[in-house]
């Protein structure tokens, strides 16, 4: 499985007349750039500040849903796992929208890893690493 495409660093938001989510990788505004522009056409200032701080925490809902996706499948085959396939089925298809990525190559890559993590006592990159090869 390829990496990721989105923009890589930390996004913030900065208010003014429209909210534009930004990548903050330096201190000279002049080297960071503009990810998104939340304006307010047909909704609140708030409301679109809100909407650029939920899309500025994407990167890391996305990597803390991979990491529990993970954490999930090293889990036993026991009723507490068949009981909570929704949780399952639902991170993995959040993870799978928010990639670009078919819901099987994200289910296969990710047992991959879970079983790396489980079996070879990898660290999650580690294991990562190892599926990527």
């Amino acid at each position: 499985m390829e990496k990721f495409k989105h923009t890589k660093g930390k996004w913030s938001v900065a208010g003014g007349d429209e909210a534009i989510v930004f990548n903050d990788v330096s201190d000279d505004p002049c080297r960071n750039f503009t990810i998104a522009k939340c304006d307010n056409s047909g909704i609140n200032k708030e409301e679109a500040f809100y909407n650029a701080k939920l899309i500025s925490a994407s990167p890391e809902g996305l990597q803390v849903s991979i990491k529990t996706y993970v954490a999930m499948l090293q889990a036993p085959h026991d009723s507490w796992r068949i009981l909570n396939q929704d949780i399952y089925c639902s991170l993995r298809d959040y993870i799978a929208r928010a990639t670009g990525t078919e819901i099987k190559e994200i289910q296969e890559f990710y047992e991959r890893v879970a079983l790396y993590m489980k079996y070879n006592n990898l660290s999650f990159e580690q294991a990562i690493k190892k599926a990527t090869e």
